[in-house]
């Protein structure tokens, strides 16, 4: 097991759903493979998404993560 200070944190690919949800106006990224990928990076984890979806929705999530 490896721990937060570890310098060989690893490369984790994360493959799922994605999703936009909007709360009153506001966009954001959701969706199993989302939640998966934050807490994996939260954690020091280089992270590889694959999504299958729309144009629009893969660009949204492109913006979404640049911007993080």
């Amino acid at each position: 097991m490896m721990s937060r200070d570890d310098s060989s944190k690893g490369h984790i690919l994360v493959v799922g759903h994605v999703t936009r949800d909007i709360f009153g106006g506001r966009q954001q990224l959701g969706g199993a493979a989302t939640y998966v990928a934050q807490a994996a990076s939260a954690f020091g984890c280089r992270i590889s998404l694959v999504i299958e979806g729309r144009m629009a929705l893969c660009s949204f999530v492109q913006r979404e993560v640049i911007k993080a």
